[in-house]
């Protein structure tokens, strides 16, 4: 286990707040040209693939009725019922409950204060920026070829984002990205080829990935991860801070994070 730096008390709640905002602020796509809009004090974001997370309002505290009913609106104009995401501390509020939203997925927030271990290296496999938009979503079709919209070459060029790519012999296996917002860097859309996982891959770039994120971040370097994924984190550095909820009307598929 990988922590030199134990969160604790005081610090977990002020780190659970500014990864709150960060959280908010991640729904602004004025870089790439995306749908978004804040709504009532409420961002809300459109992405343009055809899933029910792929339209949110970030929620993070709990609302007014009346915002809340604003943001709903926003997302139905979309065609779709959307998905509130909200801190699991007011994921029962009243205000929510009347909306009729209801948990359908928690995601630790999870901080890294620390440099990663030096040893999350694998034989051959080299890892540095994505050369093109296609080289990318080779490893990020692993979470599904139709999501192909959520990286184009304006996404790699955008200044507060950075899109890594594991290659073996050139050949793209894995991926990840970097968002810096807020006074903090997100990492997400970890992926591996299935032919290459088991190996570390994973566990290389997401290591890759905190030290990008950290050099041009002094602010927390944070991820959401499900319960499954704490060990590996855990053993980069990252800590549970917080969770987040998402709440919708309905069953929904699982969440890319």
């Amino acid at each position: 286990m990988h922590t030199k730096h134990l969160i604790t008390g005081a610090e977990r709640q002020e780190l659970a707040r500014a990864v709150a905002a960060a959280e908010s602020a991640r729904a602004d796509l004025s870089e790439v040209a995306g749908d978004w809009a804040v709504i009532e004090g409420i961002p809300c974001v459109r992405l343009p693939v055809a899933y029910p997370w792929a339209v949110q309002a970030k929620a993070m505290s709990p609302p007014s009725a009346n915002a809340l009913a604003a943001a709903l609106r926003w997302m139905a104009g979309w065609g779709s019922s959307g998905t509130v995401v909200t801190r699991r501390q007011h994921a029962d509020h009243a205000v929510f409950a009347a909306a009729g939203l209801q948990p359908t997925l928690t995601l630790s927030a999870m901080v890294c204060l620390d440099e990663p271990a030096e040893h999350t290296t694998v034989p051959g496999l080299d890892i540095g920026p994505a050369r093109s938009a296609e080289e990318f979503r080779i490893a990020f079709a692993s979470f599904g070829s139709d999501l192909a919209a959520l990286v184009t070459p304006r996404h790699l060029s955008a200044p507060s984002q950075r899109y890594l790519v594991g290659r073996f012999g050139g050949a793209p296996v894995a991926c990840a990205q970097i968002h810096w917002t807020a006074g903090t860097a997100y990492v997400s859309a970890v992926a591996v080829l299935p032919e290459f996982r088991g190996l570390g891959v994973g566990t290389a770039i997401s290591a890759a990935a905190t030290r990008e994120a950290r050099s041009r971040c002094s602010g927390p370097v944070w991820l959401h991860a499900e319960t499954h994924l704490h060990p590996l984190y855990r053993r980069l550095g990252y800590q549970v801070v917080d969770d987040h909820v998402q709440l919708r009307t309905g069953t929904v598929a699982p969440a890319l994070t």
